[in-house]
């Protein structure tokens, strides 16, 4: 539904359609069937993402209500799977508009002009304070205020990150 309603938007009913099919039928024929039952928070971030994106794609009127709800379900699918942080802040370009002649890459400050800027204001907001609430929750248990702790991060982790480009102090 998101890529219909999303690809409906800017090019019409019919390449929307067509989105929405060719999402459907790459779900039914690949081997993502087989992450039902077993990799249930990736679908629930996803589907609290993908409500998320439709919040924000209402939200692009003004409608403070829906930017907050929008930053709720970002929230959400931010404590469901702990990478979908940067997917939940990225989306924050579904509020430019994307049937505007200017709404292309050069065009930067026509694209922007119409773009009211509460709305991702008010979802960043919400975000950055659902992610604080997540951190001091981990303080409250562990003493430690951070967003990995008690997580696979260390294991896991290729060694690129600010640690690696910033110079240490001692």
């Amino acid at each position: 539904l998101f890529s219909f309603y999303v690809v409906k938007r800017f090019a019409g009913f019919r390449w929307g359609l067509l989105a929405g099919a060719a999402s459907l039928a790459t779900f039914a024929l690949g081997p993502i069937w087989y992450l039902i039952g077993r990799g249930l928070s990736e679908i629930s971030a996803a589907g609290w993402a993908y409500l998320a994106g439709f919040s924000l794609l209402r939200a692009r009127l003004g409608s403070w209500s829906w930017a907050c709800l929008a930053g709720l379900f970002g929230v959400l699918a931010f404590y469901t799977r702990l990478n979908q942080l940067l997917f939940a802040a990225a989306m924050v370009a579904l509020v430019l508009p994307l049937t505007r002649p200017a709404a292309r890459w050069p065009h930067g400050r026509a694209l922007l002009r119409g773009v009211s800027l509460k709305v991702p204001l008010l979802y960043g907001a919400c975000l950055a304070i659902g992610v604080l609430l997540f951190a001091w929750r981990t303080w409250y248990f562990t003493g430690v205020f951070s967003l990995f702790q008690g997580t696979q991060h260390d294991y896991v982790s290729i060694g690129l990150g600010p640690s690696t480009s910033a110079p240490r102090s001692r």
